[in-house]
C-alpha cells in the first residue's frame, strides 16, 4: 500500500463504480446473513449441525459485512490515512481483526463440518463431541480468536514528517522496509497454507469418499422404505449444500490469495487497479452469497424465510388467518352473530387440542402464521382457557380477524 495521498491511485470512475457494486453487495449481505442468523437462533434452532453450520457461518459473514467491506469503500478514497494518538493506534491494529477473525471462523466452520460428517458416515459410534453444536461453536470462535490475536501486531502508525498526517500501515518492529516485505510474504504464504490449501484439501477428500461411500449403498433392484429414503435425501441436500459452499469458497478467495503474494513483489505495481480491486471484491463476495446457498439447499431454512417474507405482506396473512378461522367452524358466517361463531369455533379447536396440542398449534402456524403473531397467541388463549369470560372470548376472536 503506498503511503502518499498526494495522487489518486483509482481514478473516479473506477471508484464510484467500485462503491456502487460495495454497496449492493453490502445490502445483500446483510439482508441475507441478518435473516439467516435469525432463523437459526429463534425458528429452526441449533441442535442440528447443518444448522450450527448457517448459524456460525452466518455470523461470521456478517462481520465481513459490517467490518472488512466498508473498510475497503472507505480505504478507496482515503487509502491507509489514519489519524493520530492512542485510539488511532488501537483502531490500526484492531482494523483488520474483525475481517481475519471472519475468515478464520469461516475455514474452522467448513473443517469442523466436514469432518463431522465424515464420523457421521464412516465411524456413527464415534466423535461425539462433534455432534455438540454449542461446544463445536465454542471451539470455532475460540481458535479464532487465539489464531487471529498474533495479525494485530505489525499494524502501526506512521508519520512521514512531523505534524504531517498519520497513516496505518504494516511495519514489523526492528525491521526495515525489504525486510517487512519479505516477512509479509512468508506471513501470507502461512495464511494460504493453513487457512486455504490445507482445509480445502481436507475438506474435497472427505466429502469425496463420503459421496463413494453414498453411491456404493445405493445397490440396484434395493428400495427403502418412505421414513429411511426421506432421511437420505435430507443427507443428501445436507452434503450437496457443503459441497456447494466449498466450491465458492475455493474459488472467490483464490484470487485474492494470489494477489496477497504479489503484494511483496515489483510485478504488483504492473497489476491494473481494476484487477486488485476485483480480487478483493470476490473475496468479500463469498460472504453475501453463502446465505442464499442456505436457501437453495436447505428446506426448513427456505420455508422459514419465505415465511418472513410472507409475513411482511399483512393482507396475505390476514387472508390465511381468516381461512383457518372459517374452515374450523362449523357453521356459515352469513345470518350468525360473533358471539354464536366464537362458541362454535371453540367446540372445534377444543376438540383438535385436545386431541393433540402441538399438532394443533402446528395447523394454526401452517394457516395463520408463525405461533409470536399475537392474533395465533390470541386464538390459542381461546381454545386453551377455561375461565375466559363471553365478554373476552368475542374481543379476542375480533383481534384476531
Amino acid at each position: 500500500m503506498s503511503n502518499s495521498t498526494s495522487f489518486d491511485p483509482f481514478g473516479r470512475t473506477l471508484r464510484i463504480t467500485a462503491t456502487s457494486v460495495y454497496a449492493i453487495t453490502i445490502l445483500a449481505g446483510l439482508l441475507g446473513n441478518g435473516i439467516g442468523l435469525y432463523i437459526v437462533l429463534r425458528k429452526t434452532g441449533t441442535k442440528s449441525v447443518a444448522n450450527m453450520l448457517i448459524g456460525n457461518m452466518a455470523l461470521a459473514d456478517l462481520l465481513t459485512c459490517l467490518f472488512a467491506m466498508p473498510h475497503a469503500v472507505v480505504f478507496l478514497y482515503v487509502q491507509n490515512q489514519w489519524f493520530g494518538g492512542i485510539m488511532g493506534l488501537i483502531t490500526c491494529k484492531l482494523n483488520q481483526f474483525p475481517f481475519m477473525l471472519s475468515i478464520i471462523a469461516s475455514v474452522l466452520t467448513i473443517f469442523v463440518i466436514s469432518v463431522g460428517r465424515y464420523f457421521a458416515v464412516f465411524h456413527p459410534l464415534k466423535g461425539k463431541f462433534l455432534r455438540k453444536p454449542r461446544l463445536m461453536t465454542f471451539f470455532i470462535w475460540g481458535v479464532s480468536v487465539l489464531i487471529t490475536c498474533p495479525t494485530v501486531y505489525p499494524y502501526q502508525l506512521y508519520q512521514r514528517v512531523s505534524g504531517g498526517p498519520f497513516y496505518c500501515v504494516v511495519e514489523w518492529p526492528g525491521s526495515l522496509a525489504p525486510q517487512t516485505n519479505e516477512i509479509q510474504q512468508i506471513y501470507y504464504l502461512l495464511i494460504f497454507v493453513v487457512l486455504y490449501c490445507v482445509p480445502l484439501a481436507t475438506t474435497s477428500i472427505i466429502y469425496f469418499a463420503i459421496g463413494w461411500r453414498l453411491w456404493k449403498r445405493r445397490v440396484p433392484g434395493y428400495e427403502l422404505d418412505a421414513n429411511k429414503e426421506a432421511a437420505a435425501k435430507t443427507k443428501n441436500k445436507v452434503i450437496k449444500m457443503l459441497v456447494v459452499i466449498v466450491v465458492i469458497f475455493a474459488i472467490c478467495w483464490a484470487p485474492v490469495h494470489i494477489m496477497h503474494y504479489y503484494m511483496s513483489e515489483p510485478e504488483w505495481f504492473t497489476i491494473p487497479m481494476w484487477i486488485k480491486l476485483l480480487s478483493f471484491w470476490v473475496a468479500h463476495l463469498n460472504s453475501a452469497i453463502n446465505p442464499y446457498i442456505y436457501i437453495v439447499f436447505n428446506d426448513s431454512f427456505r420455508k422459514e424465510f419465505k415465511d418472513i417474507l410472507s409475513s411482511c405482506n399483512m393482507t396475505k396473512l390476514w387472508r390465511r388467518s381468516s381461512s383457518y378461522l372459517t374452515s374450523t367452524t362449523a357453521i356459515k358466517a352469513t345470518g350468525s352473530t360473533m358471539s354464536s361463531t366464537f362458541k362454535t369455533s371453540r367446540k372445534g379447536l377444543v376438540r383438535i387440542m385436545s386431541r393433540n396440542h402441538e399438532n394443533a398449534k402446528e395447523q394454526i402456524v401452517n394457516y395463520g402464521g408463525t405461533t409470536e403473531e399475537p392474533g395465533v397467541q390470541l386464538l390459542e388463549r381461546i381454545v386453551t382457557s377455561d375461565n375466559i369470560s363471553e365478554h373476552e372470548a368475542e374481543a379476542a376472536t375480533q383481534s384476531f380477524l
